[in-house]
C-alpha cells in the first residue's frame, strides 16, 4: 500500500492507521500537509500551478471531508501528524 498523504510505497507492517474520525478533526485544526511538505512535489506543484496554493489545499479538505475510510500514514508523516496535534493549544 501507499501512504495516503506522501505515497510513499509502505509495507502492511509498517502502516500507522489515524482513524477517519481523527484524521477529519486533525484537518479541521488546520493541518495542512501541502505546507508541511507531506504531499509529494510533483503532485503538489501540479496542482498549485493548476488552482492556487489556497484552492488546491481547499479542495484536499473537501476530499478528507468526504472520505470515510481509515487513513494509512507511513512513519514520516504519522510521525508530523503527532508533531501537528502536540503543538495544539489543546490536542486532539
Amino acid at each position: 500500500m501507499n501512504c495516503d498523504l506522501c505515497n510513499v510505497l509502505i509495507g502492511p507492517a509498517d502502516v500507522h492507521r489515524v482513524s477517519n474520525g481523527e484524521f477529519k478533526t486533525i484537518v479541521d485544526q488546520g493541518y495542512d500537509p501541502y505546507a508541511r511538505g507531506r504531499m509529494p512535489v510533483l503532485a503538489t506543484d501540479f496542482l498549485v500551478s493548476l488552482t492556487g496554493t489556497e484552492a488546491a489545499l481547499s479542495g484536499w479538505r473537501q476530499m478528507v471531508a468526504r472520505d470515510t475510510t481509515d487513513w494509512g500514514l507511513c512513519a514520516a508523516c504519522a510521525a508530523d501528524v503527532d508533531t501537528f496535534v502536540a503543538a495544539l493549544p489543546v490536542p486532539v
